[in-house]
């Protein structure tokens, strides 16, 4: 064993109590480091080994969620890597002052980083295989993972554990580089602070431009194309690493004016200080940001899979509202009668048969499909449709001009069947203005019944081509049931009480709402591991920023400032950069998210509720950690700090 290696495992081992601290940190941040990623590849393995997965998006699934925890983690390492940075700066000083190259220096203390690091991996390991067995058997927002072995790929293990640890030594070599000039470095408030340039504003709106022009110009149910997706992607590339140069201008921005609010002493220092550092704190929370920023975007980008009216009806169902079924009879068996009778059933809201009907889809005539009912029957599946006239033919939403029938033309009616003498009725199409429509979507009336037209069952003509129906074709049943009262279960049995033949089909694939479901649990979870781990990594940065400057606050109780001053402009120091960049994040996010669901027509289902649930709970999050940090920030008076002032 080399003198350098002996050396820098000594001064790993050994030091002052402060040192040895930050050595024991060093070891837990790596411990928690590898234990969080590990569970995070296993619980992502466990779930795309459930059937519910598009095989093809497996991959980008897995690097989204392991680049998004793995990002604050890595910055959580590095902040421990730096903790007392100033101190570890000057030792390496006196080494190449006693002589020591430059290259032997680095080796010391890439092992005194290292040494730490890599135990506190190989302990962060043994961690995960200890609890593996519990948090297997967890069940975490209805996910089960007791089917699979809930283990990290092997390669995923030794990637993590080889990285990790490599964070630590990256960081440690760049003081091993620095000049014995260090000794004699002034401290950083000390130094005339430049303000950010101006530069660092261009990438944000450059990115949000290019996000919005990806949606401009789109018409509805054209195809979106690679190329709009391209800027879409490229445009929130540029946003995320915008949002992080933005941060120290805003900071300085807000420093600026604070210094001339007339608010009191708390906060002119508070000013003072982050006009003298205004990317601290932006590069210890970018991690942080950038996790909230794909949370937040992801998040919006899911609300296109819960805007499909299989997922609405599923998940309705698992809330207990009102769900739509459909029940199949036999040819002949009497839609009319059954929907009837299920009509009686305490828990059903409303039945009706489905009667619809087609246009031959020739050259040169429309291609429409037509639901046949009564308002009460459309109002039962839409229940805020507006415009439905029992006595009037309409259009269901507008998706039926579209499809090339022109108001107050003629449409030949057919019942389906490919016979040639089957029966067909003309009537004449809707006119412009007569259109049923719904406050939910676009879409929301012709979805539910789908159809683009309605027809009143009482239309003249209408009746002999129902009659053919009824006798030649299983005629489905729509129910509208309140799950509160009558699950899936009770309404089998009561449609076979009935009907013995008939059988009774929910309209939405479980597989699919599952998928949905565990995708949402997927990003909450990763919002979680994110805020906690970048929040922890803030507050230790801060707190060992605050004590390795203990000097300057006695400075200020030796002139008259009250410690009470001091933690008020510790808390506003912390506070307002971390909550300014906390809501830039999720706003952007939520920005780039929002263009996509532009693309995918599905912008009225964007979840508002839970990007504003996030960005309270993130900025409260926030304010309390920056709240904690004001422990050691204003030390009592003693000589020692008194001769350093």
């Amino acid at each position: 064993m080399s003198g350098e290696v002996r050396l820098g495992l000594r001064l790993a081992g050994g030091g002052r109590p402060r040192e040895r601290m930050r050595m024991i940190g060093t070891g837990l941040a790596h411990a928690v480091g590898v234990w969080v990623l590990l569970v995070v590849i296993a619980a992502v393995r466990a779930e795309i080994a459930l059937p519910d997965y598009d095989g093809d998006a497996l991959p980008l699934l897995v690097v989204t969620v392991v680049a998004t925890v793995g990002v604050p983690i890595i910055v959580l390492l590095a902040t421990m890597a730096r903790l007392s940075a100033v101190l570890r700066d000057r030792r390496l000083a006196c080494l190449r002052v006693l002589g020591l190259s430059p290259g032997r220096t680095r080796v010391v203390a890439s092992v005194e980083a290292g040494a730490s690091a890599a135990i506190g991996s190989v302990l962060g390991a043994l961690l995960f295989g200890a609890t593996r067995p519990l948090l297997r058997g967890l069940d975490v927002a209805g996910r089960d993972w007791s089917s699979a072995s809930f283990a990290p790929w092997w390669w995923a293990v030794v990637l993590v554990l080889l990285t990790l640890p490599s964070v630590a030594v990256a960081v440690a070599l760049a003081p091993g580089a620095r000049p014995a000039s260090t000794l004699s470095t002034p401290p950083a408030t000390a130094i005339a602070a430049r303000p950010p340039s101006r530069w660092r504003l261009l990438p944000l709106p450059v990115g949000l431009v290019a996000v919005s022009l990806s949606t401009v110009g789109l018409e509805s149910d054209a195809d979106v194309g690679d190329l709009r997706l391209v800027v879409l992607v490229g445009g929130g590339i540029v946003t995320a690493l915008g949002l992080i140069m933005v941060i120290p201008v805003f900071t300085r921005l807000v420093a600026d004016l604070v210094v001339r609010v007339k608010g009191g002493p708390a906060l002119r220092i508070a000013g003072r200080r982050l006009q003298s550092q205004p990317a601290g704190v932006s590069r210890v929370v970018a991690g942080l940001l950038i996790g909230l920023f794909v949370v937040s975007g992801g998040r919006m980008v899911l609300g296109a899979w819960e805007s499909t009216p299989q997922y609405l009806a599923a998940d309705s169902a698992a809330r207990g509202g009102q769900v739509a079924y459909d029940v199949y009879v036999d040819p002949g068996s009497g839609a009319t009668d059954l929907a009837e009778r299920l009509a009686s059933v305490q828990g059903v809201v409303a039945a009706y048969p489905q009667w619809q009907l087609m246009t031959a889809c020739d050259i040169g005539t429309p291609c429409v499909s037509a639901f046949v009912g009564t308002c009460a029957d459309l109002e039962a599946s839409v229940p805020d449709a507006a415009g439905c006239r029992d006595g009037q033919a309409a259009w269901l939403d507008r998706v039926g001009t579209e499809a090339g029938a022109r108001p107050g033309s003629s449409i030949r009616w057919t019942t389906g069947s490919e016979d040639p003498d089957r029966p067909v009725v003309d009537l004449a199409a809707p006119a412009a203005d007569a259109v049923i429509t719904s406050s939910e979507s676009d879409y929301a009336a012709s979805d539910a019944v789908q159809a683009q037209v309605f027809i009143p069952r009482g239309t003249a003509g209408v009746a002999t081509l129902l009659d053919t129906i009824a006798t030649d074709t299983a005629v489905p049943v729509a129910v509208e049931a309140d799950t509160s009262l009558l699950d899936q279960a009770g309404l089998v049995r009561a449609v076979r009480a009935i009907d013995p033949s008939a059988d009774v089909v929910n309209p939405w694939d479980d597989d699919s709402y599952d998928f949905v479901a565990g995708l949402r649990a997927l990003l909450w979870a990763v919002a979680a591991v994110v805020l906690a781990i970048g929040l922890l990594g803030f507050a230790i940065a801060t707190i060992d920023r605050t004590v390795s400057r203990r000097a300057e606050m006695v400075s200020l109780q030796l002139v008259g400032t009250g410690r009470r001053v001091i933690r008020v402009a510790q808390w506003w120091e912390a506070a307002v950069p971390l909550v300014l960049g906390l809501l830039l994040a999720t706003s952007t996010g939520s920005a780039v998210g929002l263009a996509y669901l532009s693309l995918t027509g599905d912008i009225g289902f964007a979840p508002w509720r839970s990007i504003t649930i996030l960005a309270a709970v993130s900025s409260a999050a926030a304010v309390a950690v920056a709240g904690v940090t004001v422990a050691a920030c204003a030390p009592r008076i003693r000589a020692e700090l008194i001769r350093r002032a």
